[in-house]
C-alpha cells in the first residue's frame, strides 16, 4: 500500500511535468502566431521553432537517461526495490532521492565539469535575464510574460526557452503609447533603462554562480535556490512593486548594464579557470577531452549540450536579427564563454535593435 509520504513524492514528480506543460501552454498562447505575415517573419519563426525542437529533443534525451541512471543508482543501494510493484518502486526512488540536488551536484563537483556548466549559468543569470527584461518591456511585458520563459528555461532547457522567446519577439507588437495606442520611439526608449532592483537580483544570482564551487559541501541547495529564484523576481508582472522609491534617476541604460554584466561574467570565468589550474586540472581541454567530460554523465551531457545549443542559438539570433556575419558571439565563445560574449554583443547592438524585430 502506498504511504502518504510516497504519494507526496509522486505528486511532486507529477507536478514537475504538469508545470512544464502549463508553461508550454502559456507561452504558446503568448506567441501571436497569426501576426507572422511577411516572408521574413515566417522564415524567422521557422528557424527558431526548429532550434527549439531540436534542442529540446537532444537535451531531454540525456535528461531521460539521467532519470534512469538515478533510479538504477538508488536500486544498486536498495536492490529489493526492484521486486516491488511499479508504482511503489517509483515512489520509493523519488522519496529517497533529491533529484534536483543530485543533478546539479553532478555537474558542479568536478572542476572540469563546472567549466562547462558555469557557461550556461553565467549566460542565464546575466545576459539572458536582462535580455528578457529589456525586450519584454520594449514589446509589452503583458504580452510576452517573460517569467514563463525563464521558468521554462530552468525546468526544461535554456536553449529551448531562449529560442521560443526569440520566436515570440518576431511577432510581438511594440510597446504602445498609453493614451493614443501608437507605438512611439519615446515610450520604447524609456523601456531601455533598467531599475536598480533588476540589477540587484542579477547581482545576487551572479554571486551564487561565483560561490558554487565553494559551496558543494555546505549550503549547496540554498545557493542553487538563490541562483534560480533571484532572476525570476524582476520578470514577474508586479515586479515594479519591488523597485522602491528611488526614481528613474537611479536607472541605468541597458547597454551600460550589458557591459557591466560582461565584465562581471568575465571576472567570474577567469576566477574559475584559475581555480581549475590551481587544482591540478588543465582549464583548457582539447576537443577529445571536452567530449569525454561532456559525456561523462547523463546530467553533464544534458547541461553541456544545452550550453552548445544555447551558444549556437544566440549566434543564429545574431545573424538573423543583427545581420552579423560571422557571428561575433560564436567567435568570442570559442575563446571564452557565451556568458561574457552575449552581453558584449547585446551592449553594442542594443540601440540598433529598436526596429529590427518589426521588420
Amino acid at each position: 500500500m502506498i504511504s502518504l509520504s510516497q504519494l507526496v513524492a509522486l505528486a511532486i514528480f507529477g507536478s514537475y511535468f504538469s508545470l512544464i506543460l502549463i508553461l508550454f501552454g502559456v507561452i504558446a498562447h503568448t506567441i501571436r502566431w497569426r501576426d507572422a505575415e511577411t516572408s521574413s517573419q515566417k522564415r524567422r519563426v521557422g528557424v527558431y521553432a526548429s532550434l527549439a525542437l531540436a534542442s529540446f529533443l537532444h537535451t531531454w534525451y540525456y535528461m531521460v537517461k539521467f532519470l534512469l541512471w538515478s533510479r538504477d543508482e538508488y536500486e544498486s543501494r536498495v536492490p529489493d526495490n526492484r521486486t516491488l510493484p511499479a508504482l511503489e518502486r517509483l515512489a520509493n526512488w523519488l522519496l529517497n532521492t533529491e533529484l534536483f540536488e543530485q543533478a546539479w551536484f553532478t555537474v558542479c563537483k568536478h572542476p572540469q565539469s563546472w567549466l562547462i556548466s558555469e557557461q550556461l549559468c553565467l549566460f542565464t543569470v546575466g545576459a539572458w535575464t536582462l535580455f528578457l527584461y529589456v525586450e519584454s518591456k520594449r514589446h509589452s511585458v503583458l504580452v510576452l510574460r517573460p517569467w514563463a520563459f525563464m521558468l521554462l528555461g530552468q525546468l526544461v532547457a535554456i536553449s529551448v526557452a531562449s529560442n521560443l522567446f526569440c520566436l515570440a519577439l518576431v511577432v510581438a507588437p511594440a510597446a504602445r503609447e498609453p493614451r493614443t495606442g501608437a507605438a512611439t520611439r519615446t515610450h520604447r526608449v524609456e523601456a531601455l533603462r533598467v531599475p536598480p532592483f533588476v540589477l540587484a537580483c542579477i547581482a545576487a544570482a551572479l554571486g551564487a554562480v561565483a560561490n558554487t564551487p565553494s559551496m558543494l559541501e555546505t549550503r549547496f541547495l540554498s545557493n542553487l535556490l538563490l541562483m534560480h529564484g533571484a532572476i525570476v523576481l524582476p520578470l514577474l508582472p508586479n515586479s515594479s512593486n519591488f523597485v522602491g522609491t528611488g526614481g528613474p534617476r537611479f536607472d541605468l541604460a541597458a547597454p551600460t548594464c550589458y557591459v557591466i554584466l560582461a565584465l562581471a561574467s568575465l571576472a567570474i570565468r577567469v576566477k574559475t579557470l584559475s581555480g581549475a589550474g590551481d587544482s591540478g586540472f588543465p582549464p583548457l581541454l582539447g576537443l577529445p577531452a571536452q567530449l569525454e567530460r561532456l559525456h561523462s554523465h547523463p546530467a553533464q551531457a544534458s547541461i553541456g549540450w544545452d550550453v552548445i545549443w544555447t551558444t549556437l542559438s544566440f549566434a543564429v539570433y545574431e545573424m538573423v536579427e543583427r545581420n552579423s556575419w560571422p557571428p561575433r558571439s560564436l567567435l568570442w565563445s570559442l575563446g571564452g564563454t557565451i556568458g561574457s560574449a552575449a552581453p558584449v554583443i547585446l551592449a553594442f547592438t542594443d540601440d540598433d535593435q529598436e526596429d529590427a524585430m518589426q521588420s
